[in-house]
């Protein structure tokens, strides 16, 4: 079902994560709604599709799926790069905003067009 987490007790919880910000991850859940957890208690994630991580101890940031590696860290795959990180650098988690494609214009670009028309709704 999407992300987990893994605590340091050995619970986990699995759903989406939303965000890490201040300390807290956000996960919400289909069976008890979205839940705010400390950090610290987090013992190693995985997610399903891509995050926005932040590496606070370089202010490094990647695009990366994350998947269980051992406790206290996490392996970040970014593109065709593995790492293995420590869970307490990890300072920001956020799901990326949509990627826009490039601008393109298609059609008549005639810009005597316009004024044939400005023309015609002066007459």
């Amino acid at each position: 079902m999407g992300d987990t987490l893994w605590f340091k007790n050995g619970d986990r919880v699995s759903g989406e994560i939303k965000s890490l910000a201040g300390g807290k991850v956000v996960i919400q859940t289909p069976y008890a709604g979205a839940l705010s957890v400390d950090w610290s208690s987090i013992s190693t994630l995985e997610t399903t599709d891509p995050l926005l991580l932040r590496n606070g101890e370089f202010g490094e940031e990647y695009r990366a799926k994350l998947r269980v590696a051992a406790p206290g860290k996490v392996t970040v795959i970014e593109r065709s790069k593995q790492q293995v990180l420590a869970i307490a650098r990890i300072t920001r988690l956020v799901k990326p905003k949509p990627r826009i494609a490039d601008l393109s214009w298609s059609g008549n670009t005639d810009p005597t067009a316009m004024t044939r028309l400005a023309a015609r709704a002066t007459a």
